[in-house]
Parts: C-alpha cells; sequence; structure tokens
C-alpha cells in the first residue's frame, strides 16, 4: 500500500506529428466535436451513439459518446468539453470517461504551420486515484496512451488530408472550364 501510495499523482503523455494541412483544416477537425469519429482513436465504432451539444464548434461545443468497440465487448462511453480554442493555433478539451472505468483528463492540442503541413502536438494529463497509481506498478501511462495518440494522430491527418483534397476538388469544380475556339470569328 505503501509503494502504491508513494507512486506520482498525475500523468502527462505527448506525442507529436507533422500533418499535411494547414493549420485551419487541423483546428477545424479537433475544435469541431463531430469531425472527430473521423479520426478520434477513442471512437467506439459504426453502432456508436452520439449526443453533441453546446456551440457548434470551439468553445464550449460538448459531444457524449457510448458503444462497443468492433473488436471488444466493454462499453466505451464519454463526454469530451472543449474549454478554450484559439483558432488554428490550439484547443484544449475535458475528456470523463464514464464506461468501462471512471477516469477525467485534459486534453491539450498545440498547431504550428510548418512548411509541410501542421505540426500538432497531442497532449493528455490527468490526476491518478489509487486504483490508476496501481496500474502503473505494471504499466507506463506512456505505454498505455502514446498508442492511442499516435494512431489519432494519423488519423487525423489523414481527415484532414481527405478534407483539404475535397476542398480543392470543389473549387475545381466551382471553376468553369473557358474553352476558346480559334475557329470561331470575332467581331473586328
Amino acid at each position: 500500500l505503501v509503494l502504491v501510495a508513494s507512486r506520482p499523482g498525475a500523468y502527462v503523455v505527448e506525442r507529436e506529428q507533422v500533418v499535411p494541412a494547414s493549420a485551419e483544416v487541423v483546428y477545424e477537425h479537433v475544435a469541431d466535436l463531430r469531425r472527430w469519429p473521423t479520426w478520434s482513436p477513442w471512437e467506439p465504432g459504426p453502432q456508436t451513439h452520439r449526443s453533441f451539444g453546446g456551440s457548434v464548434n470551439g468553445q464550449g461545443a460538448r459531444y457524449h459518446f457510448e458503444g462497443t468497440p468492433a473488436a471488444g465487448r466493454r462499453v466505451l462511453e464519454g463526454e469530451v468539453e472543449v474549454l478554450e480554442a484559439v483558432r488554428a493555433r490550439q484547443v484544449t478539451a475535458t475528456l470523463v470517461w464514464l464506461q468501462p472505468t471512471r477516469a477525467d483528463a485534459e486534453l491539450r492540442f498545440e498547431l504550428e504551420p510548418v512548411p509541410s503541413g501542421t505540426q500538432v502536438r497531442w497532449q493528455v494529463r490527468g490526476r491518478l486515484g489509487f486504483g490508476q497509481k496501481f496500474a502503473g506498478l505494471f504499466t507506463s501511462w506512456d505505454a498505455a496512451l502514446g498508442p492511442d495518440l499516435a494512431r489519432g494522430l494519423q488519423q487525423l491527418g489523414q481527415a484532414a488530408e481527405r478534407a483539404t483534397a475535397e476542398a480543392a476538388r470543389k473549387a475545381a469544380g466551382d471553376t468553369p472550364l473557358r474553352l476558346h475556339n480559334s475557329a470561331t470569328p470575332t467581331a473586328p
């Protein structure tokens, strides 16, 4: 008991990746919680029940999800709320896991434009109760959450890249193609 009680009372896990899209596009995928199902590593799956509340996106946006992952048998349930959003720069949110176990975390996304897109730094931090400290004797929080963050960043990159390509296709389709026919006489 003394060993468990003496363990750190908090954790921080962080991953970063360059996403091949503008900071604005990445920001829209993170600040608009309705887009989270396209990239979140914790999205339970197609049978998920979702509800959204608060503002449409940015500060005050809320998202509740509940479902069973395709490969799992346990119900995953949680809530996300955006606490702070600075356009194309940063988003801070809370994540409250309700099932399979209760846990709270702060999620922070920092976006920095780079020549090849946007450097995204995703940080998860939280407090540890006695049970979580005990679990930490057998695995690190970095080992437990790090792969999820890496997968989420990869999926965020894919979603942002698809959105960028779709926007480019729409822009190209909206531009009328004008052909000049040299055989057509012009007025003098």
